[in-house]
């Protein structure tokens, strides 16, 4: 499902495989096989793809590993999945556009008072990170 979802998007972008592959720094004919699902693209070059895609990682990344049934591929499930929005917490019918550098949230929080202000004011949205892969980076940040 996930490499059929990328090919949407990229089409839905008006991306060529050509431009996504050098936006995404990976080779065409590794997109090519992620996206005829012949090859499931590491959680880094997913990553790297939903970067050059200009979308949240997390919604892609929920479908990682998953199969569709027959009947959902009959459907065709990956052409009705919110790709670009993440879900508000404390009101899941609602979704949220995700500014740039929050393109790793999981989830989001909209705040209801002032209490955190000036950081946060009231009707701000909190994103969220949750179970996201760590790099070597984040690694040696966490113990220096």
């Amino acid at each position: 499902m996930l490499g059929k979802l990328i090919l949407k998007i990229r089409k839905d972008k008006k991306i060529t495989g050509m431009e996504l592959a050098k936006k995404s720094n990976i080779d065409t004919g590794h997109l090519s096989h992620i996206e005829k699902e012949t090859r499931v693209p590491s959680h880094k070059t997913l990553k790297l793809i939903c970067d050059a895609l200009d979308i949240p990682y997390s919604p892609l990344f929920m479908t990682y590993d998953t199969s569709l049934s027959d009947e959902q591929n009959e459907y065709e499930a990956q052409n009705h999945i919110i790709y670009d929005k993440i879900p508000v917490f404390n009101n899941l019918e609602t979704f949220t556009s995700v500014p740039k550098e929050f393109y790793d949230a999981t989830f989001s929080v909209k705040s209801f008072d002032n209490s955190m202000e000036p950081k946060i004011e009231d009707s701000d949205y909190i994103f969220v990170r949750q179970n996201i892969p760590l790099s070597n980076k984040d690694i040696r940040n966490i113990f220096c």
